[in-house]
């Protein structure tokens, strides 16, 4: 079993010197590949970090991530030009790396021109494109190799600043002929958080607002239960058992959420499942904004 601590004395331990808030900032100066390593290292740094991994990074933009297919045009087809914004993202504070994947492929013949990018969007929430979506400035991020005859794969990876925006962009190649293939486009995230494992669990159920709140009214019922129960909250042999004329819980009841996983007498899950229900509900309003 992995510890923290070695052969030598006076090394031995230190780093349970160190506060635990203190971790998570030493990783964020790692590349996503060493910040795992380091937090694997033993239980202690786990925990103090716990870096996991966020299947879906922004539940409203899923909708938009499917198969794409460009034509480049003769003369402007060498123009870097939009494709989707990334934004509204599940916690946004918590993000380390942020990865876009997908399969690409060019035309299938001829000059190899194809590209895709993450972009930074200037001024933070200004769109850099004009009417037909062509990229003006700001710094590129990540960028792919140029694409291949053959389908490949594709992994971009990025890490966030504060109050910046970014965007998936592409460039097909002009002079004709040329053409840009994208499929199974995907947008994870690695993120800061014990609430991970249930945004993952709750992703299908929480795509619309209805969901959210019936959900959220049942755990936050279940968590004023154990603070009057002094943390104590069990099923009886009884079918039904009704507590203070709230909602009927029930061994089914209970046997229902813990089929993904979610005990409603851990206060600890409670906790983390109503923080990812607050975030999607955070997301679900922001993308009716902008649909306005």
């Amino acid at each position: 079993m992995n510890t923290c601590t070695n052969n030598n004395n006076n090394n031995s331990n230190i780093i349970y010197q160190l506060p635990n808030e203190i971790h998570p900032q030493i990783v964020d100066y790692l590349d996503i590949v060493d910040a795992l390593n380091y937090q694997n290292t033993c239980k202690h740094l786990k925990d103090a970090v716990h870096l996991d991994l966020l299947q879906h990074a922004s539940p409203t933009l899923d909708q938009k991530l499917q198969k794409f297919h460009a034509i480049g045009d003769y003369y402007t087809g060498d123009v870097i030009r939009r494709w989707i914004v990334i934004d509204s993202l599940l916690f946004p504070t918590q993000v380390h790396t942020v990865f876009f994947t997908c399969d690409y492929k060019d035309q299938g013949w001829g000059n190899r021109k194809g590209n895709v990018y993450i972009t930074e969007l200037p001024n933070g929430a200004d769109y850099p494109v004009d009417e037909d979506d062509t990229f003006i400035g700001s710094n590129i991020v990540a960028q792919s190799d140029t694409a291949e005859h053959t389908i490949s794969f594709l992994c971009l990876k990025f890490k966030p600043k504060p109050g910046v925006r970014y965007a998936i962009c592409y460039k097909v190649g002009g002079g004709g002929g040329h053409e840009l293939h994208i499929v199974d486009p995907m947008l994870k995230a690695f993120i800061y958080s014990h609430s991970v494992k249930f945004a993952n669990i709750l992703y299908d159920s929480c795509q619309n607002s209805f969901m959210i709140e019936l959900m959220r009214s049942v755990l936050e019922e279940a968590v004023e239960i154990l603070d009057e129960n002094n943390e104590t909250l069990t099923t009886t042999t009884t079918t039904t058992m009704n507590m203070k004329g709230g909602i009927v819980w029930s061994k089914r009841f209970f046997s229902l959420f813990e089929s993904i996983g979610l005990d409603l007498k851990n206060r600890q899950h409670l906790e983390d499942a109503i923080a990812v229900l607050h975030e999607y509900e955070r997301v679900l309003e922001f993308h009716e904004i902008q649909a306005d």
